[in-house]
């Protein structure tokens, strides 16, 4: 039965994944990815970017598609990484992330601009920047920059992020989302079902030991 319930948990990731894939993005703007895939253990050996000893970095790559550029104002361009989760410590930026955008900021609610709805769960820290210079347009992809996210989860699981740039051709603004790997983090209602359930299965674990 454990092997059979791994099984479908396999599966039901899988299927997952390539529903998020199929979803894809409506063109290419700003658009951060995980840096190797996988998070990197802070620990006093090697400490994170922010200094931290404890939990796992997300190094994010932040790039800006050859076709776009940042514009500020009413229509500023923008990137969110949605239900992230509580970040450990400072966020930290490199490159035009850290000179020409705001300081990154948590939020429990934002508006997508250019993405499906229901992609923010509404119970999940986002991380969002807003830009605060015009950049370009561009001659080749934009590396914006690097940001860091430290978290208490070191498990992945399919996210999503969105964002906006104005178009180079037609000078309006355009916007995509797409799946984007984050912490692997319960919603505070599924984790309180999981206590409660577990609660629960420890008193019966408790009677049968009584009894016997």
């Amino acid at each position: 039965m454990a092997n059979l319930n791994l099984r479908r948990s396999l599966w039901a990731s899988l299927f997952l994944v390539l529903l998020m894939g199929v979803a894809g993005t409506a063109s290419a703007n700003i658009v951060p990815s995980l840096v190797g895939g996988a998070p990197t253990a802070c620990s006093v050996a090697t400490p994170c970017h922010n200094g931290s000893t404890v939990g796992w970095e997300y190094d994010y790559d932040v790039m800006l598609d050859n076709t776009q550029y940042i514009n500020t104002g009413i229509n500023a361009a923008f990137y969110t990484i949605y239900d992230f989760g509580a970040v450990i410590g400072s966020i930290v930026t490199t490159g035009l992330l850290s000179t020409d955008f705001s300081a990154p900021v948590q939020n429990l609610i934002d508006t997508p601009a250019f993405s499906q709805s229901g992609i923010d769960s509404g119970n999940l820290l986002n991380v969002r920047q807003t830009a605060t210079t015009n950049i370009g347009p561009n001659v080749g992809s934009t590396d914006l920059g690097n940001i860091y996210l430290v978290s208490a989860q070191g498990l992945t699981t399919p996210i999503r992020y969105d964002g906006q740039a104005t178009s180079d051709t037609v000078h309006t603004v355009t916007g995509d989302t797409g799946p984007i790997l984050g912490p692997s983090i319960p919603e505070p209602a599924t984790a309180g079902l999981f206590l409660i359930g577990l609660a629960g299965a420890l008193a019966v674990g408790r009677k049968r030991a009584t009894r016997s």
